[in-house]
């Protein structure tokens, strides 16, 4: 398994009428993107669902949305952590396996065309390997507001 999650948004109540968000915005930025960039150029057509998942980066947007929705005294933070996969196979598992939106645009490429977009993103993460794990940082943006 990996220290990466899988859910894109997160919500629970806290004391003080205060609701914590977690948003996944940026998270996976680098394990995410790389894939979406790729899968992109490869399916044009598709592009809108690769880069879904990065539709809420901008803190202030998401601050925007937060309090158009009625929260009050809003806060935005970025956050960033190091996640890891043991190795390649478990990158790919949960790509293969069409968990999410840009795994399911992978999957919808017919074989030859998966093949190509994972040797080029399997290059890519090289950059990201170490001692046979893949170590990258997530970033994400945490909000909170009054309800």
């Amino acid at each position: 398994m990996t220290a990466f999650g899988r859910t894109r948004w997160y919500g629970c109540a806290a004391g003080n009428d205060r609701s914590r968000l977690l948003a996944r915005c940026r998270a996976f930025r680098r394990r995410s993107l790389i894939l979406a960039e790729v899968l992109s150029r490869a399916v044009p057509a598709r592009r809108d669902i690769a880069q879904l998942s990065f539709a809420l980066a901008n803190s202030r947007q998401l601050e925007h949305l937060l309090t158009g929705a009625g929260f009050r005294d809003v806060h935005v933070e970025r956050q960033s952590r190091e996640g890891a996969f043991d190795s390649l196979d478990d990158y790919w598992a949960p790509i293969e396996a069409g968990t999410g939106s840009i795994p399911q645009v992978y999957l919808s490429l017919p074989e030859d065309q998966r093949r190509a977009v994972r040797d080029e993103v399997t290059e890519r993460l090289a950059n990201f390997q170490s001692d046979g794990r893949l170590v990258m940082s997530v970033e994400m943006l945490i909000a909170s507001g009054r309800a």
